[in-house]
């Protein structure tokens, strides 16, 4: 499959043409931005190596499947650069490879109806932190560090694995 990376986008982004859907940048603040009712998706065979912070920005009330999602279809990769910020749902085909490279994982929604599912090795370490967001784990799931920093988080009807801390300062 084809391998995309942020400097590719950063050729011609959101800066260019405000009809492009996302900010890349590799110097300065590197990273990539993608606006609201959007959202990330990796086709499937398709490969992509982040450089720095990835944002996803959205809030959609309920369970909007585009904005500020993130879906790796079958077949796919993601290799972080830096921290992964989600502020809608998190999709991953059992087949998807999610390569966090120790960097977290954090989901930021403000509003709840969001879910995850994700049957993958590991989401590493995730923390979530969106005041009033509330999120539920649709499938048995693995984890490093598990941070509930505010809003409320359901877990799966199976199991979530935790092979780090575990702190709740939120709600479960």
């Amino acid at each position: 499959g084809t391998t995309t990376r942020t400097a590719d986008m950063a050729f011609y982004d959101g800066d260019d043409d405000s009809d492009i859907q996302f900010y890349a940048s590799t110097t300065g603040s590197a990273g990539l931005e993608v606006k609201t009712n959007q959202k990330l998706y990796v086709w499937p065979g398709a490969h992509f190596i982040a450089s720095g912070t990835v944002q996803i920005n959205g809030n959609a009330s309920g369970t909007s499947l585009t904005d500020g999602s993130f879906h790796l279809a079958s077949s796919s990769s993601y290799t972080a650069g830096g921290e992964t910020r989600v502020a809608g749902s998190f999709t991953a085909s059992s087949t998807a490879v999610f390569n966090h490279r120790e960097y977290q994982l954090l989901f930021n929604a403000s509003t709840t109806g969001k879910y995850i599912n994700a049957s993958l090795e590991s989401l590493g370490s995730t923390t979530f932190s969106g005041s009033g967001g509330g999120w539920t784990f649709a499938t048995t799931s693995t984890t490093t560090n598990f941070t509930i920093a505010q809003g409320t988080v359901t877990g799966p009807a199976s199991r979530l694995v935790i092979t780090g801390d575990y702190t709740n300062s939120g709600g479960v």
